[in-house]
């Protein structure tokens, strides 16, 4: 069962409930299931674990469902009854907690379950990895998994054989090296742009004193790479493919997500730049991290990553573009004097003091997504599924979108309620919007499975 068919049975098992308190729980299992899918589980996993939409329907039947007539009920003299608003939060607050117990104790049985599972099956496919060539590592990772399917963890077998067809299709047998380091400096003045294509390593940006371009990096026999600049242009790339250094496998479980992954990690590549350095940066990677700070007069930038998290904190550009999947954007105090376009899938994204001299686009799905404070010259969009929208300080030059789905959009907007021309949708949903209200600025928010609940500051 996938995420949006989850979601949909569950608002159709708890139609019997009041719509605040149904909604409440809604957004409680949306959460859940984007904080596992955050925290490495597949799709389809992140369901499997989760409570059926029917067991959750019985109980929250039982809770406030069928109420007993009038004539069965104690009568309780002297008892001060409570105001609706108080009930409501009496019983939403009882069966969050009951739900949430229900849930820690499934977790934790699948959690034991798969701790014992997987150190079984790490310890017999560690005994004899060590020395073995590409095709034998392939090999014992497609029999480790259908030993983890005879032991019921289907997740687990799913990763390892996705691990082994990597392996067979990616790496060829060779001996593991160290890594080298390299230094490369050069005067600032004589750059126009900076290209990074770092394979699967880490990158950061960072500050420095005088005029000095820095960049360390590491090669080694199986992943020979080089820098030079070049007509104005410093650049890093491998110099041929040979596959990927040979590493110790191995399995590891936090917080009851199995991980797989090799023993050595990629050193992290380092550019250092004075902060009022003028020069375009393309920086590609994948399955790492990508972080700049503390640069203020920065061109064009192009950030692409995958299954890890991109953060940019006190950057100044003209003009940026940062791409991830898998992994978070971190975006605090961010200034482009252009278009600003962030994306990623299956995490949040985190705003907070956001500037845009043309239009600003952020997007993620299966997870939330936060901004305080953001400006831009023209249109802001903003778009989720599967999560929630909040926000707070937002003044758009033009139209300002905000969509989701199985998600509730929340937040404060400046200005009147008057000052919008509204276009609002929602369904299983409160809305505090007017569905149509004309206006001088464009509002366009839609849901679905969850409620729009904006106010104005004025």
């Amino acid at each position: 069962m996938t995420r949006d068919e989850y979601m949909r049975e569950l608002t159709e098992k708890l139609s019997f409930m009041e719509e605040g308190p149904r909604q409440a729980l809604l957004d409680f299992y949306s959460e859940m299931l984007a904080d596992r899918m955050e925290d490495g589980m597949d799709e389809l996993s992140a369901v499997a674990a989760m409570e059926s939409p029917e067991e959750i329907a019985a109980r929250q039947r039982a809770e406030w469902g069928e109420k007993a007539p009038e004539a069965e009920k104690p009568k309780e003299a002297a008892a001060e009854p409570m105001d609706d608003d108080a009930l409501r939060f009496s019983s939403l607050a009882d069966s969050v907690l009951k739900a949430t117990e229900g849930i820690l104790r499934q977790a934790q049985d699948t959690a034991e379950k798969a701790q014992q599972g997987a150190e079984e099956l790490q310890n017999a496919l560690e005994k004899d990895m060590e020395g073995d060539d590409w095709a034998q590592v392939a090999q014992k990772l497609r029999n480790t998994a259908e030993a983890a399917e005879h032991k019921d963890l289907d997740g687990l077998a799913r990763k390892l054989r996705e691990a082994a067809d990597s392996v067979q299709s990616k790496a060829t047998a060779a001996a593991d090296g160290d890594y080298e380091q390299v230094v490369l400096t050069c005067p600032v003045g004589q750059l126009r742009g900076v290209r990074l294509e770092c394979g699967e390593m880490p990158i950061q940006v960072k500050p420095c004193e005088g005029n000095q371009a820095k960049l360390t990096y590491y090669t080694r026999k199986e992943e020979p790479y080089e820098a030079a600049v070049q007509n104005g242009v410093l650049t890093l790339k491998k110099i041929e493919e040979n596959g990927f250094g040979k590493g110790r496998f191995h399995l590891s479980i936090l917080s009851g997500v199995i991980k797989i992954g090799w023993t050595k990690p990629a050193p992290t590549v380092e550019l250092e730049l004075p902060p009022d350095a003028l020069v375009d940066l393309l920086a590609h990677t994948s399955n790492a991290s990508i972080r700049v700070g503390g640069m203020q007069a920065l061109c064009d930038v192009e950030l692409k990553t995958s299954n890890s998290r991109i953060a940019l904190e006190n950057v100044t550009c003209k003009a940026l573009e940062a791409h991830t999947s898998n992994g978070r954007l971190v975006l605090e105090n961010v200034s482009s004097r252009k278009a600003f376009t962030g994306a990623t899938s299956n995490a949040r994204i985190e705003g907070e003091n956001l500037k845009s001299g043309g239009e600003m686009r952020l997007t993620t799905s299966n997870s939330r997504l936060n901004l305080d404070g953001a400006s831009s010259a023209s249109h802001m969009t903003l778009v989720t599924s599967n999560g929630s929208v909040q926000v707070s300080r937002l003044f758009p030059g033009g139209t300002l979108e905000m969509r989701t789905s199985n998600g509730s959009i929340t937040g404060i907007l400046p200005g009147r309620q008057s000052d919008w021309s509204i276009q609002s949708h929602t369904s299983n949903g409160r809305n505090s919007l007017p569905t149509q209200q004309p206006g001088n600025k464009p509002l366009n928010v839609r849901t679905s499975n969850g409620s729009i609940n904006l106010r104005f500051e004025e």
